[in-house]
């Protein structure tokens, strides 16, 4: 150490050791002043973040509901080569009635959402 740290040293440990405590209490509450503002602004981001992601979750569902219901009504479109809702003529009776989905059309159906 130089001569010009120890003069330094010599003159401000004393007034350190003086201030040492009121300079830490400070210190001490000045952080948690800071922090608690802190905590303050990340439990409201926490909170939008959480409300977000609810939204999302709600949104994927109902798409995954709408989507379902399209590819059943595109089956059902499908297995009817004659489109009879662009006739105009056309009449509703017994004989046009479509018929159920069978099992292996609705697990087509349930297999085209597994893929996504």
């Amino acid at each position: 150490m130089r001569f010009g740290e120890r003069v330094a040293i010599f003159f401000l440990k004393p007034i350190y050791r003086v201030l040492q405590k009121p300079l830490w209490w400070f210190l001490a509450k000045v952080k948690a002043f800071f922090f608690a503002e802190t905590y303050v602004q990340l439990s409201a981001i926490e909170q939008r973040l959480q409300a977000l992601e609810q939204a999302s979750v709600q949104a994927k569902a109902s798409h995954t509901a709408q989507w379902h219901a399209m590819e059943q009504l595109l089956l059902a479109l499908f297995r009817d080569p004659k489109s009879r809702s662009l006739d105009p003529d056309w009449k509703a009776d017994e004989a046009h009635e479509a018929q159920p989905l069978s099992a292996s059309d609705l697990s087509r159906v349930d297999a085209a959402n597994n893929i996504r």
